[in-house]
């Protein structure tokens, strides 16, 4: 009888060419699990560092060069724009700071349509400083371009030809989905401003008054030796001096808020694939076989 059965009796043996099919499976399985690691911790360096792409500016756009033009009293709003490039966020973190001497800040509050649609820390404005925090449902991240929020300043005093700027902090950030850092690729440019004095109108010039000359005296009226008649006599009208007045304008004293301490936003960091488990599952079926055999 041929050797198709082993000593144990009617189980069949091995061949020598099933032996080395399964040790070339074993080979392969073995070669794969390094090669995965690679690839799965390739792919997150790739993901890491194409995630600073989000972009933030402020609505109109000006430069050191080419401020915006504005007069003591006058009142503007500026938008904050975002474009997300190809990250998807959940939130976004606002610190403004502007010179407060120039400049005194009005108002901070979420867009007419607000790209992130909830308010999670009510917009502050205090000492020179101003900020916001927004965000959207984890389960709906937002992607795209769109507006945050506005601003609203008005101007205090002049600049003297020189532009102030208003600018983003560093405490500035927004929050990407499966990111642990904040996604902003630079620091948004600041926006510039020059504030000019108000213009008064020049002077009337006034006119000297001409003095009067006083009335002359009239006389008594004297009894006539006729008819008894009397001959009235006019009362001397007083005259007065008159004098101008000027009333000098106050200026309302201004009042500085405290500084705030920034506020923090906590990211949506969502778990990252570091290991395929594929090749450790295809090695120990190709053990299970080898151990059937």
């Amino acid at each position: 009888m041929s050797n198709r059965y082993s000593k144990r009796g009617k189980e069949p043996a091995l061949s020598s060419g099933k032996k080395r099919f399964v040790l070339v499976l074993l080979f392969f399985l073995l070669a794969t699990i390094p090669v995965s690691v690679y690839l799965a911790l390739r792919g997150q360096e790739t993901r890491g560092s194409a995630a600073p792409a989000t972009t933030l500016a402020f609505d109109p756009a000006s430069t050191q060069s080419s401020p915006m033009g504005k007069t003591v009293g006058d009142t503007f709003t500026l938008t904050i724009k975002i474009d997300t490039g190809v990250n998807s966020i959940s939130g976004t973190e606002l610190h403004i700071q502007y010179d407060q001497t120039k400049l005194t800040g009005v108002d901070i509050d979420i867009a007419a349509t607000p790209f992130l649609p909830s308010v999670l820390v009510p917009g502050t404005i205090q000492n020179g400083f101003a900020f916001i925090t927004l965000g959207s449902s984890p389960t709906d991240p937002k992607k795209g371009q769109g507006t945050l929020a506005t601003i609203t300043f008005r101007a205090l005093a002049s600049t003297g030809g020189a532009p102030t700027s208003i600018r983003f902090t560093t405490d500035t950030r927004v929050a990407g989905i499966n990111e642990a850092t904040n996604v902003l690729a630079n620091q948004p440019a600041p926006a510039y401003v020059t504030v000019n004095p108000v213009t008064s109108p020049a002077p009337s010039p006034t006119r000297t008054p001409t003095p009067t000359s006083a009335p002359a005296p009239t006389s008594t009226p004297t009894p006539t030796k006729a008819g008894g008649g009397t001959t009235p006599t006019k009362t001397p009208t007083p005259t007065g001096n008159i004098g101008i007045g000027k009333t000098n304008p106050t200026a309302t004293p201004i009042v500085k808020e405290p500084t705030a301490p920034p506020i923090p936003v906590t990211a949506d960091v969502g778990p990252t694939t570091i290991l395929t488990l594929s090749g450790v599952a295809l090695f120990l079926f190709g053990a299970a076989l080898l151990l059937l055999f």
